[in-house]
C-alpha cells in the first residue's frame, strides 16, 4: 500500500446527521449508519459537489461526522449544519474491502507506513474517509474501496 500526497483545498460539508457518533477502535456500525442517512439527506438539498461522495471526518480521538461536500455555503437553508475545513496537505491511502476490516488498514498506516516515511501526521487536522456510495453501496462488501486522507506535515 503506497500513499499519495494530496493538497485538498478548503471545503465545506453538510452534516447529514443531527448527532455525533463516538466511535470505538473497531466500530463497524458507524459508516453503515451514515450510508442510509446520506440517501435520505440527498433528497432535501441539491447543492452537492458530488452527491454520491460521502466524506467521513474524524476529529480528535472519537468524534466522527459524515456529510457531503457542498458547492457554496450561501445556498444552504437555515438550520442545516455545515462544517468548513481549511486547506491541508494529506497523504491518501486506499482501503480495499469491508469496513469491518478498516481498523486493520488504520493500524498498518499508523504502525508501519507513516513511521517509515518522511511525513508526520498532524494531530490537529481532520482525518477523512471518502467513498463513492453509488459505486460502493454496501460498506460491508469485499469490493468496497474507501480513501483515507491523513493530514501531514511534509519532511522532518
Amino acid at each position: 500500500m503506497e500513499g499519495e500526497i494530496v493538497i485538498k483545498k478548503d471545503f465545506s460539508i453538510i452534516e447529514l446527521s443531527n448527532n455525533r457518533i463516538y466511535q470505538q477502535p473497531k466500530d463497524t456500525g458507524v459508516i453503515s449508519s451514515f450510508w442510509g442517512i446520506i440517501q435520505r439527506g440527498k433528497q432535501e438539498i441539491n447543492r452537492y459537489l458530488n452527491e454520491h461522495t460521502l466524506t467521513g471526518i474524524c476529529m480528535g480521538e472519537c468524534t466522527y461526522i459524515a456529510g457531503v461536500e457542498i458547492l457554496a455555503r450561501e445556498s444552504i437553508p437555515d438550520g442545516v449544519s455545515t462544517h468548513t475545513f481549511p486547506t491541508y496537505t494529506y497523504i491518501r491511502y486506499r482501503h480495499y474491502g469491508s469496513v469491518s476490516t478498516l481498523h486493520n488498514t488504520y493500524s498498518k498506516i499508523s504502525e508501519e507506513l507513516l513511521l517509515n516515511s518522511d511525513h508526520h501526521s498532524m494531530s490537529d487536522g481532520p482525518w477523512l474517509e471518502v467513498v463513492n456510495t453509488k459505486k460502493y453501496p454496501n460498506p460491508y462488501s469485499e469490493n468496497c474501496k474507501l480513501d483515507i486522507y491523513i493530514p501531514i506535515k511534509l519532511g522532518v
